[in-house]
């Protein structure tokens, strides 16, 4: 509510209930198509923002598991969206490779003009940038976010069970 009395009096502007429902309405008849036709179908909305000068559409959203922020402009569409939540300690190229290749590899992504991929291995946190030229030419994030998950999960788990070298290495050291 304070963001709303703070919006209100920089804009200068004092809606009624009714006023405020229907824009409202208005910003989700927006807001819940792009995130749809995206396929982030969890995602609830946090921020919303439209420049007209450039024109761009601002829109950042969060659905269980994942965070996501959409650039619409007449250039094209950039999404960009943050997994947190995943195994630590992963080879950082691997982990980037790996995530790099569900996008490669799956036909719905084949509108992706350009992505990129940054993992933290420290943070267990991944992010994901696609660039497309139409909002439909991205693959749906919901699965998107699905599939990485479960290939670096799986790198975790793999990693969790190999024997570590250096301990042992380190044991035989000391006892000779």
């Amino acid at each position: 509510m304070k963001e709303c009395e703070r919006l209100n009096r920089e804009l200068g502007y004092q809606p009624n209930e009714e006023e405020l429902c229907r824009l409202a309405l208005l910003g989700l008849g927006v807001v819940a198509p792009l995130l749809r036709r995206i396929g982030a179908r969890d995602a609830k909305p946090v921020e919303a923002s439209f420049d007209p000068e450039a024109p761009r559409l601002l829109l950042k959203a969060e659905a269980p598991g994942y965070r996501v922020s959409v650039d619409v402009a007449p250039d094209g569409v950039e999404e960009t969206v943050e997994v947190p939540g995943l195994p630590r300690g992963l080879d950082e190229d691997s982990a980037e490779d790996s995530a790099a290749e569900v996008i490669e590899e799956w036909g719905e992504a084949e509108g992706v003009e350009e992505y990129d991929v940054d993992y933290d291995s420290g943070e267990g946190l991944l992010v994901v940038t696609l660039r497309a030229r139409l909002a439909e030419d991205l693959p749906p994030l919901d699965v998107l976010v699905d599939r990485v998950r479960q290939r670096l999960t799986a790198m975790g788990t793999a990693n969790a069970s190999e024997p570590r070298g250096g301990d042992d290495a380190l044991d035989h050291r000391q006892a000779s």
